[in-house]
């Protein structure tokens, strides 16, 4: 949706404000079996002016029977605080319907992504080294925009009526081929799946599915071709996206970098 602070400038109420923001956190290690099977958790938690206080915890268990490859499995709970616009903010519309209204929402809650992954990693040599790793995020109170009144320019409220899931896969790779080269590579594929809760009626839950690139490359060359001088190369692909403004095409492109060290500190 595209917001413009014409024909009105946006209002604050209150038109000014001191934010409060305080966290904590605590985490643990655990050996529990000599260094094959070991265990980490910990929770942080954070108190905000908008939503008051919201913990973060998370476990991780990683099992390395051998030197050459280990597997690992999380569970960890992420927060995205309202902002001040969101909470404080009342922004006028130019465009699609001059003269409406988003509204803020004093009582948002904060958004709640979890995050679970399992992933294995190899190292069949001392300068090699494989990572797979995949993914399913579950979204709860995601902030939407809401209709609440009929009469034209129709208003809207800030709110938390949409949710949703996210699932893929990434790949990633090392090759020290030398001393002074360096090979990585990376590829990500996922799948967002939104949608809005009873009662919501936010029409961009679509375009914020498209949003995100579904399938992303990059194969990237560090080179140190002289104590002074270094050539990096980076190949990247990154999948077509849509907004509610249009859409951007896929496309591949290839950077290169390189840089002379004249001195030490030069």
């Amino acid at each position: 949706m595209y917001l413009d602070a014409t024909p009105a400038a946006p209002t604050f109420n209150p038109s000014q404000r001191r934010l409060n923001l305080f966290g904590a956190f605590a985490d643990i290690d655990y050996d529990l079996k000599s260094d094959a099977l070991t265990f980490s958790g910990g929770i942080k938690g954070q108190f905000n002016d908008f939503s008051g206080w919201d913990p973060s915890p998370n476990v991780r268990l990683m099992w390395t029977p051998e030197q050459t490859w280990s597997v690992w499995a999380a569970d960890s709970q992420g927060i995205a605080m309202p902002t001040v616009v969101q909470h404080d903010v009342t922004v006028f519309q130019a465009a699609p319907a001059p003269g409406a209204t988003i509204n803020p929402n004093t009582g948002l809650n904060s958004e709640k992504p979890r995050a679970y992954e399992v992933g294995l990693r190899v190292q069949p040599s001392q300068g090699v080294s494989f990572d797979i790793a995949t993914f399913y995020n579950d979204y709860d109170d995601l902030t939407s925009t809401e209709v609440i009144g009929m009469v034209a320019p129709v208003p809207l409220r800030y709110a938390n009526l949409r949710e949703g899931e996210a699932y893929g896969i990434e790949l990633s790779g090392v090759w020290n081929i030398r001393d002074d080269w360096r090979l990585s590579g990376t590829y990500t594929a996922q799948k967002i799946d939104l949608h809005n809760q009873p009662g919501g009626t936010d029409t961009s839950t679509a375009a914020a599915e498209a949003s995100s690139p579904q399938q992303q490359f990059r194969l990237s060359s560090a080179w140190n071709l002289t104590p002074k001088i270094e050539f990096d190369a980076a190949l990247r692909f990154v999948d077509r996206i849509k907004t509610t403004g249009g859409k951007v095409d896929q496309y591949t492109a290839l950077d290169l970098r390189l840089s002379w060290q004249a001195r030490k500190n030069l």
